[in-house]
C-alpha cells in the first residue's frame, strides 16, 4: 500500500483520524506490516508496550481472566493509551484468527505527539 493510500485508510478507518494529515504522513512510512497466526498473544498485560499496532485484518480478543472479554476488529489501534501515558498494557490480547497488522515501535511512535 502506498503512503497516500495508507494515510487515507488510517483517516477513514481508525481512531487516528483525529491526527493531522502531516502527522499521519510522517507516521505512515514507519509502519511495518506484520502477520500473526491464530491463537497467539499479541500483547501481554502489565508489560511495557513494544509499540503501536493497527489491526488491518482479522479478529482479536482480550484475555477474559481479569476483564470482560472485548473483541477487536480491523481499524483498531492497539496500545495507543499505554504509549501516550507511558504506562504498562492493561489487557492481554490474543488473535482469534490470522491477523495482519501495521506496527510501529514505541520509539518511532513518538511521531504521534510531535
Amino acid at each position: 500500500m502506498t503512503v497516500p493510500d495508507l494515510v487515507t485508510w488510517l483517516k477513514q478507518r481508525t481512531a487516528l483520524s483525529i491526527l493531522t494529515q502531516e502527522v499521519l504522513q510522517n507516521l505512515a512510512p514507519k509502519l511495518e506490516e506484520r502477520i500473526l497466526p491464530a491463537n497467539q498473544t499479541l500483547v501481554l498485560a502489565n508489560t511495557p508496550p513494544a509499540g503501536l499496532y493497527i489491526l488491518r485484518s482479522g479478529r482479536i480478543e482480550s484475555n477474559t481472566e481479569d476483564w470482560q472479554a472485548v473483541g477487536l476488529l480491523p481499524g483498531e489501534v492497539i496500545n495507543l493509551q499505554a504509549l501516550l501515558l507511558n504506562k504498562p498494557v492493561e489487557q492481554t490480547l490474543i488473535t482469534l484468527n490470522e491477523c495482519q497488522f501495521w506496527f510501529v515501535s514505541a520509539l518511532s511512535s513518538e511521531a504521534l505527539t510531535k
